[in-house]
């Protein structure tokens, strides 16, 4: 079996509407100095086999994991 890792991010310029309000709270309970907050999701798929194990991740990641448009993806292992 092959594990492989995929992390998923906002692109550069794109708003992320979950780490805004994070930091706006952030800052309500006092803690001032957070200027920013982003956030990633990480996917750990397992995969029978090894042979195009991360062909098949990469066709997931741009397929189903992210969306193009506003996010991009790393294959972390």
């Amino acid at each position: 079996m092959t594990v492989i890792r995929v992390e998923v991010t906002y692109r550069k310029g794109v708003e992320d509407p979950e780490a805004i309000t994070i930091t706006r709270n952030m800052k309500i309970l006092g803690y001032s100095s957070i200027r920013n907050i982003s956030i990633s999701k990480t996917y750990e798929i397992t995969i029978e086999g090894s042979g195009d194990a991360e062909k098949v991740v990469r066709e997931i990641s741009e397929k189903i994991l992210s969306n193009p448009v506003i996010q991009s993806y790393k294959i972390l292992s």
